[in-house]
């Protein structure tokens, strides 16, 4: 989430600093990045279903139920404040699986072993 002085928005953290830590390629793929009540799911999770089923290699009429719930929002989201402060209106999030699958993108090609192939 990123707050700006006209409110805030949901966008991948493209900073190289970022990055707190390297993985193993294993585990960062295998890493849950996604909770929300039953719902889990890792990177894997997140690029196969959006691969599989959500128009990378054909749409599935029924999607993973958790991806789906991240996809649509489910209550996922921020409320603004008023300029005295008072709570104002709730923004759901959608899409946000979007968000995910950017962010993801950014990790890879930041990625110490890719970066020394292109020298």
């Amino acid at each position: 989430m990123q707050f700006t002085s006209t409110g805030a928005t949901w966008a991948p953290t493209l900073d190289p600093d970022s990055i707190k830590c390297w993985l193993t390629i294993r585990d960062w793929w295998n890493q849950i990045v996604y909770i929300s009540g039953t719902a889990r799911l890792s990177r894997r999770d997140l690029v196969l279903s959006a691969a599989d089923k959500d128009g990378g290699a054909h749409v599935d009429a029924k999607l993973n139920a958790d991806y789906e719930s991240l996809m649509n929002s489910n209550g996922f989201g921020f409320f603004s404040l008023s300029q005295t402060g008072e709570l104002g209106t709730f923004t759901p999030i959608i899409d946000a699986h979007l968000v995910y699958l950017r962010q993801m993108g950014h990790e890879l090609l930041s990625s110490p072993e890719l970066l020394e192939l292109g020298k």
